[in-house]
């Protein structure tokens, strides 16, 4: 899962701009991920569109980046392909949010939480 890096540890976000939990760790992992930042850790946000109309989702989270200027890496999961992949969109469509994911460097799952306070907590423990 982790290519060409030498992150230690890949913390992968999923978001949606309806998860107001999720909006609200934002800034909060810009601060985290600036203060450790030689810690090794890689962060990606992924998106996943909220319902109706994918390319308004795509326009709109494109905007709100844009305004908020985070400086981590943000996908948009246009068709929710790897939010299945990883269990957050279930085969009847629910979302299951916030949730993320820290991985190691050698692409093992060493846990998944729904709650960013859980995350830092855990993440600090891992140094």
């Amino acid at each position: 899962m982790m290519k060409k890096s030498d992150a230690k540890y890949l913390v992968v976000d999923f978001f949606s701009l309806m998860c107001e939990p999720c909006k609200r760790s934002l800034p909060k992992w810009e601060e985290f991920l600036k203060e450790n930042k030689s810690k090794g850790i890689e962060f990606i946000l992924v998106s996943l569109p909220a319902e109706g109309n994918l390319k308004k989702n795509e326009k709109d989270l494109k905007n709100y980046f844009k305004q908020n200027k985070f400086s981590f890496e943000t996908v948009f999961d246009k068709y929710s392909v790897v939010g299945k992949k990883f269990g957050v969109v279930e085969k009847s469509g629910d979302v299951i949010l916030p949730m993320i994911f820290v991985i190691d460097k050698s692409g093992k799952l060493l846990f998944k939480t729904d709650s960013f306070d859980d995350a830092m907590a855990k993440i600090k423990a891992l140094e």
